[in-house]
């Protein structure tokens, strides 16, 4: 195995680790953070659907910024193709296309 993949492959698993813990932490307290700011009957607690498929996508930019760092010299296939799952899930996920 060369340096550059046993890199990568630490990288990802650190910011699988970093990431998720960011998202699971802050799906953990939103209804509390929300119930801070928003009176009970308000129509932006409708939203919490969509704000769960856009924080999922935040581990996908994660992934990518690790595999665009030790790419270098290499063909990028890896990291275009997750950074376009990413981008795709959070515009298909909100109801809409990509404007």
């Amino acid at each position: 195995m060369d340096r550059v993949a046993s890199i990568a492959r630490v990288g990802v698993l650190y910011a699988l680790l970093l990431t998720g813990s960011v998202v699971l932490g802050a799906r953990a307290v939103r209804k509390s953070a929300y119930a801070l700011f928003l009176p009970a009957g308000s129509a932006a607690w409708k939203s919490d659907p969509h704000q769960s498929d856009c924080d999922t996508s935040f581990i996908f930019f994660g992934i990518t910024m690790v595999l665009f760092g030790v790419v270098r010299g290499r063909v990028p296939h890896g990291p275009l193709i997750t950074l376009t799952v990413a981008v795709a899930r959070r515009a298909y996920s909100t109801g809409g296309g990509v404007s």
